[in-house]
Protein backbone atom coordinates (compact mmCIF):
# COMPACT_ATOMS: atom_id res chain seq x y z
CA UNK A 1 0.00 0.00 0.00
CA UNK A 2 2.84 2.30 0.98
CA UNK A 3 4.52 1.50 -2.18
CA UNK A 4 1.65 2.32 -4.57
CA UNK A 5 0.71 5.76 -2.79
CA UNK A 6 4.55 6.61 -2.61
CA UNK A 7 4.05 6.23 -6.92
CA UNK A 8 0.86 8.42 -6.49
CA UNK A 9 3.02 10.64 -4.71
CA UNK A 10 5.14 11.52 -8.58
CA UNK A 11 2.24 13.28 -9.44
CA UNK A 12 2.99 15.92 -6.26
CA UNK A 13 6.18 16.71 -8.39
CA UNK A 14 4.46 18.88 -10.93
CA UNK A 15 4.28 21.71 -8.25
CA UNK A 16 7.90 21.66 -9.08
CA UNK A 17 7.66 22.82 -12.12
CA UNK A 18 5.05 25.32 -12.03
CA UNK A 19 6.56 27.35 -9.53
CA UNK A 20 8.62 28.97 -12.16
CA UNK A 21 5.75 29.94 -14.47
CA UNK A 22 3.91 31.05 -11.42
CA UNK A 23 6.20 33.47 -10.15
CA UNK A 24 7.09 34.75 -13.37
CA UNK A 25 3.66 35.60 -14.01
CA UNK A 26 3.44 37.40 -10.24
CA UNK A 27 6.91 39.16 -10.50
CA UNK A 28 8.16 41.78 -12.78
CA UNK A 29 11.68 40.92 -13.93
CA UNK A 30 13.29 43.45 -11.92
CA UNK A 31 12.10 41.52 -8.57
CA UNK A 32 12.04 37.59 -10.43
CA UNK A 33 15.20 36.54 -9.60
CA UNK A 34 14.70 36.80 -6.05
CA UNK A 35 11.18 35.60 -6.41
CA UNK A 36 12.09 32.41 -7.87
CA UNK A 37 15.68 31.66 -5.08
CA UNK A 38 12.75 32.09 -2.16
CA UNK A 39 10.28 29.36 -3.88
CA UNK A 40 13.12 26.94 -4.95
CA UNK A 41 14.42 26.88 -1.51
CA UNK A 42 11.59 24.94 -0.76
CA UNK A 43 12.23 21.69 -2.42
CA UNK A 44 15.90 21.87 -1.46
CA UNK A 45 15.50 22.25 2.56
CA UNK A 46 12.17 19.95 2.79
CA UNK A 47 14.68 16.85 2.09
CA UNK A 48 16.72 18.44 4.67
CA UNK A 49 13.58 19.26 7.13
CA UNK A 50 11.52 16.80 6.41
CA UNK A 51 13.84 13.56 7.63
CA UNK A 52 14.37 15.31 11.11
CA UNK A 53 10.88 15.66 11.91
CA UNK A 54 9.81 12.45 10.74
CA UNK A 55 12.40 10.51 12.80
CA UNK A 56 11.55 12.32 15.95
CA UNK A 57 7.92 12.17 15.21
CA UNK A 58 7.81 8.58 14.24
CA UNK A 59 9.97 8.00 17.46
CA UNK A 60 7.96 9.68 19.90
CA UNK A 61 3.81 9.37 17.94
CA UNK A 62 4.19 6.31 15.97
CA UNK A 63 5.09 6.36 12.21
CA UNK A 64 0.92 6.72 11.42
CA UNK A 65 1.46 10.46 13.02
CA UNK A 66 3.98 11.12 10.38
CA UNK A 67 1.15 10.59 7.29
CA UNK A 68 -1.52 12.58 9.33
CA UNK A 69 1.15 15.58 9.83
CA UNK A 70 1.35 14.98 6.01
CA UNK A 71 -2.39 15.41 5.72
CA UNK A 72 -3.24 18.19 7.95
CA UNK A 73 -0.74 20.16 6.09
CA UNK A 74 -1.61 19.66 2.85
CA UNK A 75 -4.83 19.91 4.02
CA UNK A 76 -4.29 23.45 5.77
CA UNK A 77 -2.15 24.72 2.68
CA UNK A 78 -4.89 23.65 -0.03
CA UNK A 79 -7.77 25.45 2.19
CA UNK A 80 -5.18 27.99 1.99
CA UNK A 81 -4.24 27.85 -1.85
CA UNK A 82 -8.16 27.72 -3.05
CA UNK A 83 -9.00 31.01 -0.88
CA UNK A 84 -6.53 33.26 -1.80
CA UNK A 85 -4.80 32.30 -4.90
CA UNK A 86 -5.50 33.62 -8.19
CA UNK A 87 -5.51 32.84 -11.67
CA UNK A 88 -1.94 33.85 -13.09
CA UNK A 89 -1.90 32.89 -16.72
CA UNK A 90 -2.59 35.58 -18.52
CA UNK A 91 -4.35 33.89 -21.16
CA UNK A 92 -7.18 32.81 -18.59
CA UNK A 93 -7.38 35.92 -17.78
CA UNK A 94 -8.26 37.62 -20.95
CA UNK A 95 -10.51 34.97 -21.85
CA UNK A 96 -12.33 35.35 -18.52
CA UNK A 97 -12.72 39.22 -18.77
CA UNK A 98 -13.98 38.94 -22.27
CA UNK A 99 -16.70 36.32 -20.89
CA UNK A 100 -17.25 38.75 -18.29
CA UNK A 101 -17.80 41.63 -20.21
CA UNK A 102 -19.92 39.66 -22.65
CA UNK A 103 -22.30 38.66 -20.14
CA UNK A 104 -22.62 42.31 -18.97
CA UNK A 105 -22.98 44.02 -21.43
CA UNK A 106 -24.72 41.29 -24.45
CA UNK A 107 -22.06 42.01 -26.80
CA UNK A 108 -21.22 38.94 -28.25
CA UNK A 109 -18.16 40.82 -30.63
CA UNK A 110 -15.98 40.89 -27.39
CA UNK A 111 -13.49 38.02 -27.62
CA UNK A 112 -10.03 37.82 -26.24
CA UNK A 113 -6.75 37.72 -28.47
CA UNK A 114 -6.11 33.85 -27.61
CA UNK A 115 -10.10 32.91 -28.24
CA UNK A 116 -9.79 33.82 -31.61
CA UNK A 117 -6.37 32.10 -32.13
CA UNK A 118 -8.42 29.08 -30.66
CA UNK A 119 -11.56 29.39 -32.64
CA UNK A 120 -10.14 26.26 -34.61
CA UNK A 121 -10.12 23.59 -31.90
CA UNK A 122 -7.66 20.83 -31.89
CA UNK A 123 -8.32 17.18 -32.38
CA UNK A 124 -7.72 14.79 -29.83
CA UNK A 125 -4.71 13.61 -32.21
CA UNK A 126 -3.01 16.94 -32.35
CA UNK A 127 -3.62 17.14 -29.07
CA UNK A 128 -1.19 13.99 -28.09
CA UNK A 129 1.05 14.90 -31.06
CA UNK A 130 1.97 18.52 -29.77
CA UNK A 131 2.01 17.40 -26.03
CA UNK A 132 3.08 14.85 -25.74
CA UNK A 133 4.62 13.18 -28.70
CA UNK A 134 6.70 16.40 -29.49
CA UNK A 135 8.67 16.24 -25.92
CA UNK A 136 10.12 13.17 -26.81
CA UNK A 137 11.16 13.57 -29.72
CA UNK A 138 13.01 16.49 -28.27
CA UNK A 139 14.75 14.40 -26.01
CA UNK A 140 15.83 12.05 -28.14
CA UNK A 141 16.92 13.89 -31.13
CA UNK A 142 18.80 17.19 -29.25
CA UNK A 143 21.81 15.69 -27.74
CA UNK A 144 22.84 18.54 -25.59
CA UNK A 145 18.86 17.73 -23.83
CA UNK A 146 20.02 13.66 -23.65
CA UNK A 147 23.33 14.19 -22.17
CA UNK A 148 21.54 17.23 -19.28
CA UNK A 149 18.62 14.89 -18.38
CA UNK A 150 20.93 11.59 -17.78
CA UNK A 151 23.15 14.13 -15.97
CA UNK A 152 20.16 14.98 -13.88
CA UNK A 153 18.81 11.89 -13.60
CA UNK A 154 22.45 10.52 -12.13
CA UNK A 155 22.43 13.28 -9.70
CA UNK A 156 18.73 12.59 -7.98
CA UNK A 157 19.62 9.16 -8.28
CA UNK A 158 22.63 9.30 -6.28
CA UNK A 159 21.21 11.74 -4.02
CA UNK A 160 17.95 9.47 -3.43
CA UNK A 161 20.08 6.61 -2.92
CA UNK A 162 22.02 8.30 0.57
CA UNK A 163 18.58 9.57 1.27
CA UNK A 164 16.90 6.08 0.97
CA UNK A 165 20.14 4.19 2.90
CA UNK A 166 21.80 6.87 5.32
CA UNK A 167 19.24 6.53 8.28
CA UNK A 168 20.14 2.73 7.91
CA UNK A 169 23.65 2.97 7.80
CA UNK A 170 23.52 5.24 10.97
CA UNK A 171 21.00 3.54 13.00
CA UNK A 172 22.16 -0.13 11.76
CA UNK A 173 25.68 0.70 12.13
CA UNK A 174 26.41 3.48 14.17
CA UNK A 175 23.89 2.89 16.74
CA UNK A 176 21.60 6.05 16.13
CA UNK A 177 18.58 6.17 17.69
CA UNK A 178 15.28 7.12 15.20
CA UNK A 179 15.58 10.43 15.76
CA UNK A 180 18.66 10.93 15.98
CA UNK A 181 19.36 9.58 12.82
CA UNK A 182 17.04 12.53 10.92
CA UNK A 183 20.02 14.42 11.99
CA UNK A 184 22.29 13.33 9.66
CA UNK A 185 20.35 15.13 7.02
CA UNK A 186 21.87 18.31 8.46
CA UNK A 187 24.42 17.53 6.26
CA UNK A 188 22.72 18.49 2.84
CA UNK A 189 21.75 21.57 3.55
CA UNK A 190 25.16 22.52 4.29
CA UNK A 191 25.40 23.37 0.40
CA UNK A 192 22.58 25.40 -0.02
CA UNK A 193 23.56 28.46 1.55
CA UNK A 194 25.96 28.64 -1.44
CA UNK A 195 23.84 28.42 -4.06
CA UNK A 196 21.86 31.80 -2.98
Amino acid sequence: MLIAFRFLNGSAVVTVVLNPSIVSDLYPVEQRGRALAITGFGPLIGPVIGPIVGSYLGGTAGWRWTFWLMAILSGACEILFLVFFRETYKVRILQQKAARITNETGDESVWSKYEVEDAEKRTVKEVMKEDFIRPMQMLIFSPALILLSLYVAIVYGYMYLVMTTITMVFEGLYGFSEGSSGLSFLGLSKSYPDRF
